[in-house]
């Protein structure tokens, strides 16, 4: 099997982070049940069934929340036998099906807009009869399993297009590269750097946003456009506003037309602020960062930041040096996050990795389980969906692509009881379910008693607040 992970580049910036603690060496335990069938008011939907390691990747959610994508290596519809890297998605039906039919090549980093018209993707295949080089490109398919249409964005030879993103409508396109692709000014990346470039579909131009300046000893990354199609925000260890002499890696933003604003300053040239996501219209950025902004993380952990207006950087989360958080993504409207938090304290066994779901409000943790993992959640525009990994769905240890939708009812998962109301005895039954492996229940809505795990006593103490004993006092993560 030829997966993504075999074939395409690798590209980063030196050495990279230290590992704090032993995080970073610990191998992740896959040994937690949570699959079942999907109760009917049942938040959390398993969306893949692959078991087999590394078979799903990139999840994204696509259309209004409804819809999800992902790269896949299984066999949903009899069409992949070689389990090669596949681009598949899962409608607002539930069907999961098959966008992109290859061989001995890759299909990874889909992304949707919310009119869900078209996945935009990285590829080595040669889809079109365009890239016979086996070069990493842009497509895009059109959400039409029945005959789906596939278009090739970007053409280079010897170099990589990759890590695309796409503004709400599907009409703004950017992506990070090392090819020379500027429709206007020919040999502006003759210096082969990786830049961040915006490609227009329907013109069919592409236009150099960040540019090294012909030094070639510094990149520019993981590019992000917000949901109109007008801001585009990358991390970068260029000086490309002037204002970054010491080549730090910082979060800067641009306009369409390449006109660079540098949103971060770090203390030092050592830490590093990277992968940030814009709000709906980029009024909030928020990015992981292992700098001390300001008075906060002083232990310079890897913690959860957002800049807004004129540089005025917040702090959201903060841990001691044995937790990282990252994989950061927001909703259009700045105000639910969806983040990774991972922890090692002082044994492997007690090694966590959960998804996220922050807001005004608190903090709920969406994924669940005991040494199993979670990670690489994305939200939806309106907020209410969200898509994340997790090998918490079987003996297997394959990660598998989850769904959760709309906001946490503590101790009232099958109901959606939201107080005065009482949960009902169908929430204890669910929890229970939960508790032996049978039924899928986040930790927001089953663990009421916040211990870590959904057990046989969370669902007793959802029992007993059903029959009227508020006594027992419901307090999930």
């Amino acid at each position: 099997m030829v997966t993504e992970y075999d074939r395409k580049p690798t590209r980063g910036r030196g050495p990279g982070r230290t590992c704090k603690a032993a995080l970073c060496a610990l191998a992740w335990a896959s040994v937690c049940v949570l699959s079942g069938d999907r109760p009917a008011l049942a938040a959390m939907y398993q969306l893949s069934s692959f078991a087999s390691p590394d078979a799903v990747s990139d999840p994204a959610t696509a259309g209004s929340g409804s819809m999800a994508v992902f790269a896949g290596s299984g066999d949903p519809e009899g069409l992949n036998g070689d389990e090669n890297r596949e681009i598949m998605v899962v409608s607002d039906t539930g069907l999961l099906e098959q966008l992109t039919v290859s061989s001995g090549c890759s299909n990874s980093s889909p992304v949707s807009g919310v009119n869900a018209a078209w996945v935009f993707f990285e590829s080595d295949c040669d889809h079109t009869g365009a890239n016979s080089d086996g070069s990493f490109e842009i497509f895009r398919v059109s959400t039409v399993p029945s005959s789906p249409v596939i278009e090739q964005l970007t053409s280079g030879s010897d170099c990589s297009s990759l890590s695309p993103s796409v503004d709400g409508q599907g009409n703004g396109l950017v992506f990070e590269s090392d090819c020379d692709l500027d429709s206007s000014t020919p040999g502006l990346n003759g210096d082969a750097s990786v830049e961040v470039f915006f490609h227009d579909p329907v013109a069919s131009s592409t236009v150099q946003l960040s540019d090294d300046l012909g030094s070639g000893a510094c990149t520019s990354l993981h590019p992000s456009i917000d949901y109109w199609g007008g801001v585009v925000v990358f991390d970068s260890d260029c000086d490309l506003a002037g204002s970054n002499p010491d080549n730090a890696v910082e979060i800067f933003s641009s306009d369409v037309a390449g006109n660079v604003v540098q949103l971060t300053v770090g203390p030092d040239e050592f830490c590093v602020s990277e992968h940030p996501v814009p709000s709906r219209n980029a009024s909030t950025v928020v990015f992981e960062s292992d700098c001390g902004h300001g008075i906060d993380n002083q232990d310079e952990s890897l913690e959860i930041f957002s800049v807004a207006g004129a540089g005025v950087i917040t702090q959201l989360s903060d841990d001691d040096e044995y937790c990282s958080n990252s994989d950061v993504a927001v909703d259009g409207s700045g105000q639910v996050l969806v983040w990774t938090r991972a922890c090692a304290p002082e044994l492997p066994a007690a090694l966590s990795q959960e998804v996220l779901r922050v807001t005004d409000s608190g903090v709920a943790r969406v994924s669940g389980g005991e040494s199993c993992y979670a990670e690489q959640g994305a939200i939806s525009d309106d907020g209410a969906s969200i898509v994340f990994l997790s090998d918490c769905a079987g003996v297997d240890g394959a990660a598998e692509a989850f769904s959760y939708t709309g906001a946490c009812r503590c101790g009232a998962p099958q109901s959606g009881a939201v107080a005065p109301q009482l949960p009902s005895a169908s929430d204890a039954l669910l929890a229970l379910q939960a508790a032996v492996g049978s039924a899928v229940c986040p930790a927001c809505e089953c663990d009421v008693d916040s211990s870590g795990a959904v057990m046989a006593s969370d669902a007793l103490a959802i029992l007993r607040t059903a029959v009227g004993d508020l006594s027992v006092g419901l307090i999930c993560p």
